[in-house]
């Protein structure tokens, strides 16, 4: 069960901009939307509102045997020495792959596509899954979706950066682009992930200074 809340003018003007809403509503609605698509998510229940207060809620069905990717993934030092844990990890980044090719040839876009909105789980077969979460700022982008894509692939790398190789990036690329061979409009998305990657990383460098600063 989900709680969230809106308030203040700016939130409402973004909103009508991007024709996108951040409320239990249109996470269910989302949720709803992918799943019909066949794209991994956590099944929606139900979903309520006041919309004089700003108050919603969704009720998503819980994942089973689920956990982060971010606290799955620092087994890296150990994938080095074990051959199936690499194969297990190259698997596991083409089914990352896979799910995000899914999700934006849909036409959405996640904006917070860290390795924690990424879960593994297992279905009612007892197979493994990647499943996203955390969809309520999720919207299918109406202007400037190569930039909406850029800071979605962006998280993603910032995220993973130190748990893949640079070779794991470039087998990432094959895999999500689907392509034997990276094209010079490939090449130029990869630069574009990187620099806004960079930027990320010095924003999140600088909240943690201010955080510091503030706690002396």
């Amino acid at each position: 069960l989900k709680r969230l809340s809106r308030s203040g003018w700016g939130h409402s003007f973004l909103d009508l901009l991007f024709r996108r809403r951040e409320d239990g509503v249109h996470e269910f609605s989302v949720t709803m939307n992918l799943a019909e698509k066949g794209i991994a998510v956590a099944r929606p229940i139900a979903f309520g509102q006041e919309e004089k207060c700003g108050r919603s809620f969704v009720m998503l069905e819980e994942l089973p045997d689920s956990e982060a990717l971010e606290r799955l993934l620092p087994w890296w030092d150990e994938v080095k020495k074990d051959y199936q844990l690499l194969q297990a990890k190259r698997e596991l980044l083409q089914a990352l792959a896979s799910l995000v090719r899914q999700f934006h040839q849909a036409g959405y876009c996640h904006r917070d596509l860290y390795l924690s909105h990424i879960f593994l789980s297992k279905d009612m077969n007892g197979q493994e899954r990647l499943n996203l979460i955390d969809l309520q700022r999720v919207f299918p982008p109406a202007l400037r979706r190569y930039r909406w894509r850029v800071k979605d692939l962006a998280q993603l790398y910032y995220s993973a950066r130190e748990f893949f190789t640079n070779t794991d990036v470039i087998r990432f690329l094959h895999w999500y682009l689907d392509c034997r061979k990276l094209r010079i409009k490939d090449k130029q998305l990869a630069r574009a992930v990187w620099r806004k990657a960079q930027r990320i990383a010095r924003h999140d460098r600088q909240r943690r200074q201010r955080v510091s600063e503030s706690s002396l």
